[in-house]
């Protein structure tokens, strides 16, 4: 592990937050995954990239076309409200801790007579089944993962407000506007200081805080090492065993409700096509060797019988 706290700002100045070396600093992306309220990244997704563990996923089709829609989208930005905005490249960089970082999408500037910007804008696009996420235009009801993405850029900037610019599908534009908070402000830099410390820096992991989060820090496991239960854990692994019941009591139906509510399902997935390669390579076994490769499998969690 080689981070360390200071790093400086003229390291990440370029045209693009993807081209950044995103284990040096957090970002505004970053915060609300540490914070739990990413539904695509979590604490220990950061953590992973941060400690050079796993790459940043910068490059793919969905931040691909976020990015070549937000022309369109400040565009549509500047025809609603009649103002202009201005894109700097220049990072922006916490002034005590250089590795708290961010990159604004534009800036919205006073008039045509000047560059002096009034607020931040941020260009969003999401699909039409998110739309129940965001609420009344013109208001600050967004997801909260962005709600404290520009709440962390305001604070680097000190800027007063920041507007978000949304496309849903194809013909819903909406405008929503956040206004600085001191108190969450606070909130922010307290979290991120202490993530950077006490894990990044550190080298310790956050902890897990689901299935996918112990699939991503416990790949491997040590051959023949065993670790004695404590009672709290064979208490879960009873609970899990109960599972058996909620099985019995849906029989042959596929969903069970509670107060009109579906609360469990039990269905098969949709029929697949399944080669026998056990067969094939009997049969013809020189057809297989050239495309076999050995790979590592991922662990499974198998529950035996408990005393």
């Amino acid at each position: 592990m080689h981070t360390t706290e200071n790093h400086q700002a003229a390291t990440f100045i370029c045209s693009d937050e993807s081209t950044w070396d995103r284990s040096m600093f957090l970002g505004g992306s970053d915060i609300g995954a540490i914070l739990g309220l990413s539904p695509y990244r979590s604490a220990v997704d950061v953590w992973l990239e941060k400690t050079q563990r796993v790459h940043s996923q910068a490059d793919n089709l969905v931040l691909r076309f976020g990015k070549f829609a937000e022309d369109f989208v400040a565009q549509e930005y500047e025809r609603a409200t009649g103002l202009r905005t201005h894109i700097d490249q220049s990072p922006l960089v916490h002034e005590q801790h250089h590795y708290l970082m961010g990159h604004v999408d534009r800036w919205v500037i006073d008039s045509a007579s000047t560059q002096t910007p009034i607020r931040i804008l941020e260009c969003k696009t999401t699909h039409p089944q998110q739309a129940h996420l965001w609420g009344e235009p013109g208001t600050d009801q967004v997801p909260m993962a962005y709600f404290v993405q520009c709440a962390w850029y305001m604070m680097l900037a000190d800027a007063p407000s920041c507007d978000i610019a949304v496309l849903i599908g194809n013909n819903d534009f909406r405008i929503y506007t956040l206004h600085q908070d001191n108190d969450l402000k606070e909130l922010l830099l307290e979290t991120a200081i202490h993530f950077w410390h006490d894990h990044v820096i550190a080298d310790i992991a956050p902890p897990p805080k689901s299935e996918e989060d112990c699939r991503q820090l416990y790949r491997q496991s040590s051959v023949s090492q065993s670790i004695e239960a404590p009672e709290m854990i064979i208490r879960d692994l009873r609970l899990y065993q109960d599972l058996q019941r909620v099985m019995q009591t849906l029989g042959e139906a596929d969903t069970l409700t509670y107060q009109g509510r579906t609360i469990a399902t039990w269905k098969a997935p949709k029929p697949s096509i399944k080669t026998n390669y056990k067969q094939l390579e009997q049969e013809h076994p020189d057809w297989l060797t050239p495309y076999q490769s050995t790979q590592e499998n991922s662990r499974r969690l198998l529950i035996k019988d408990l005393p």
